[in-house]
Formats: C-alpha cells, structure tokens, sequence
C-alpha cells in the first residue's frame, strides 16, 4: 500500500481548519498538522516537511500566509493557497510567490481535489526537471572541454570550470557579462573577427562546424584554440541562445 501525501493546513479559524482536514482526509490524504499561524507552521514545516501546504492567505500573528509561503519557496515546499479575499490587491500579492495553486472559500470538494492533484504533479515535474539539469550541469562541469553558453542577446548565461580556466577569468554569478568583453577572436594577422561566431549561429541558426581561431582572454593572454558553435533551442524548438565549445589547439597559426 503506498505512503499517502502528507498535508499541513494552516488556517486560523478552528472550524474552517476542521472542516479543511476532513474534506482532505476523504480525499485521500494525510493531514499532519493543523497550524493557526504563519510563524507556527514554518517551525513546523521545517523539522516535519510536508508535501503539500494548504496555506490561508489572512492569518493571525504578525505573518500573513503569502510571508510564509515565501519562505516555503525557498524549502521547494509547493503551497496552494486558501482565501476568502479575493481582491485583485491579494491576487497580485499572491502571485508574486507562485502558488500551485489558488482557492476561494467556502472550499468544494472537486475543486479541492483538482488543485491538490494538479499541485502534486507539478511539484513532482519540477523536481525531475532540477534532477536533470543537475545532472547535465555536473557533466558540463567535469568534461574537459570549455563551454560557454549566451543567450539572445549575447549575455553570458553558463561558463564551466574548464572555461573559466583556460580564459583565465571567474564567471560572476551576480551581475551580466557580455561574451565579446572576454572572449575575442583574432584571425593569424590579428585582426579581430567581425563576424562571431555567435552572431553567425543566431543568423543562420544552425551548427558551425570546427574552426581554428586566436583567442584573446580577458588578461591579455593570446592562444590558439578550435571551436564550434551550435543553437540552443527550448522544448518548443525556438532560438534562445547559442552553445560554443572550444579547446587549445596543437594547430600554430602563422
């Protein structure tokens, strides 16, 4: 028999909380706790992680629910909120958070059931999706080739370690860095390229294949690498950015 999911309702008025625990409870799932504040669940919630937290969005105590949900994000607890306001005030404020999901009281069964299973799918979903860029961005980590990835725009969005060793230079995790301020390209005259290679991927949006360039890192230093560029594409197969892999090369430019 499989584990049931377990639920923590936080809700302030003891009959609506009661009643929340039963409809619930005959749906299937485990209610685990009850909690009448915002600061009380996330003491609890942190020792006891849930998965799932049916979060009323006007509480007693200095917190309100969408504060507490908040801090739940962060934990990659999947919260659905419970409401009797529903002002658009509210609704934008709850937004902000990115619920899994959002009910008006009174509650319904149905609706209650739908938010609850659509909540545990998508918790489940993203949770794979971590898992596998996870997975990717140790293997990017640990190949030796150094790969840099930009976005449309040419911003920086991913520099490996092997990358950021051979450029000489550390990816700021916290600002924007554009890929022509540290990687520059230089023909066997030094003249320096007017057509990168990124440029020429986003134009004719498919692969380049493997060329031999002089490469100008940020500290001045100059080496001879091979490269080769290719589209990045999301799952609806459009252009969001461009993949550059590059090596020192044993080619001597002259």
């Amino acid at each position: 028999m499989s584990e049931k999911v377990k639920v923590v309702i936080v809700e302030d008025n003891d009959l609506i909380a009661l009643d929340l625990k039963r409809r619930v409870e005959n749906l299937g799932y485990e209610v685990t706790q009850i909690c009448a504040t915002g600061e009380d669940s996330l003491t609890y919630v942190e020792q006891n992680p849930p998965q799932l937290v049916l979060m009323d969005i006007e509480l007693a105590g200095e917190m309100t629910g969408i504060e507490a949900a908040e801090t739940l994000a962060q934990w990659l607890i999947p919260v659905i909120y419970i409401t009797g306001n529903d002002s658009d005030y509210v609704l934008e404020q709850a937004k902000i958070t990115e619920p899994y999901g959002y009910i008006r009281k009174p509650v319904e069964d149905r609706e209650l059931h739908i938010n609850i299973e659509i909540a545990l799918y998508r918790a489940q979903a993203e949770a794979e999706l971590k898992r596998r860029e996870r997975w990717i961005k140790s293997v990017l980590d640990n190949i030796s080739d150094a790969i840099l990835v930009t976005d449309l725009d040419h911003y920086i969005t991913f520099l490996n370690p092997a990358a950021e060793a051979l450029l000489g230079f550390e990816f700021p995790k916290d600002q924007k860095i554009r890929v022509q301020d540290i990687f520059m390209l230089q023909d066997e005259e030094n003249r320096p390229f007017q057509d990168l290679p990124f440029d020429k991927v986003l134009r004719q949006k498919r692969p380049i294949v493997v060329y031999t360039s002089i490469l100008v890192c940020p500290n001045g230093k100059q080496l001879t690498i091979d490269y080769s560029a290719s589209p990045l594409k999301n799952d609806s197969d459009e252009l969001i950015g461009v993949v550059l892999g590059f090596r020192e090369s044993a080619t001597v430019l002259a």
